[in-house]
């Protein structure tokens, strides 16, 4: 091999090292400016919530300095979640924070919180509370009597949700019992239960179970009938037990929203169907005096 072979060799292979040197230039300095931004920048997250605790969707927008117009562009738009939540990236500075829901028109806004301060490397946290004393102070007497009203009645769904929970522990336990021939500690539990739940034909015909394994034929087939009657009342409407449970919250309150815990489509469909059911007054009391303890009619 010639010297001159060899040299134009080496300048063929600096030829090619040339677009491999300049991409990697290029690549380290964008990868420099990217870590310069961000350290130069904040961050920001929160919580969103109406007046009555449940959390909102919609958009968190930032205004740098503060907000003049609710026509005016923010600096920042964040999605906020089914759970109400929003988090993003943001310059160092104060802003003012606004809230709007999906159905809130561009030139309204739901909620303003003012000077939410950022700082560099930290992650601020901005919840919108909208219970808190500046929002509540703005509605109407009225409209601040309906969110009490709905607060009270949205406790007492949660308050049922979680018995009812407790109740089908209950129910798995007191099956235990009566396998393990334990069936004094399932009739225990289970005239604990009906008490708070006279309308469930499930419990009712697990403490006649539970009767019947102590031997309390009288008892039992009280119990027993006390679970048929309310099976059958169901099943006259064509509904399940739990539909005529729920039917029957709505009979006691049309502005009620009972809220049943389900993780199944066919059980969502079976409670919204409950809506549906339409019964006299007299069907009512025929099914109140069938879940209220003492004798069976």
């Amino acid at each position: 091999m010639t010297a001159h072979s060899i040299g134009r060799g080496l300048i063929m292979q600096s030829i090619n090292l040339w677009p491999r040197l300049t991409l990697a230039v290029l690549f380290g300095a964008a990868l420099s400016l990217a870590g310069q931004q961000q350290a130069t920048m904040g961050k920001i997250h929160g919580h969103i919530s109406d007046p009555a605790g449940v959390p909102q969707t919609g958009t968190v927008s930032l205004f740098l300095g503060g907000m003049s117009s609710a026509t005016q562009e923010p600096k920042y738009t964040f999605q906020v979640d089914a759970s109400g939540d929003y988090k993003g990236d943001v310059a160092p500075g104060s802003y003012t924070l606004v809230f709007r829901s999906p159905n809130t028109p561009k030139d309204k806004i739901a909620d303003q919180i003012d000077d939410i301060k950022v700082t560099v490397g930290a992650d601020t946290e901005a919840n919108d509370d909208m219970s808190r004393p500046e929002y509540m102070n703005k509605l109407s007497p009225e409209e601040r009597k309906a969110i009490e009203e709905t607060k009270a009645k949205n406790a007492a769904i949660l308050k049922e949700n979680s018995q009812i929970k407790n109740l089908n522990a209950d129910l798995a336990k007191a099956r235990s019992d009566r396998a393990n021939k334990d069936f004094n500690d399932a009739v225990q539990l289970m005239q604990h239960d009906v008490a708070i739940k006279p309308d469930q034909s499930l419990l009712w015909v697990e403490l006649g179970e539970a009767q019947l394994g102590l031997k309390q034929y009288s008892d039992a087939e009280t119990s027993l009938q006390k679970g048929i009657q309310l099976d059958q009342a169901a099943k006259k409407h064509g509904a399940t037990v739990s539909q005529l449970s729920l039917a029957w919250l709505l009979h006691r309150s049309p502005v009620m929203l009972p809220i049943p815990g389900t993780s199944s489509v066919a059980h969502l469909e079976e409670n919204v169907k409950a809506a549906e059911l339409k019964l006299s007054d007299a069907e009512w009391k025929e099914l109140e005096a069938a879940a209220r303890p003492g004798k069976v009619a």
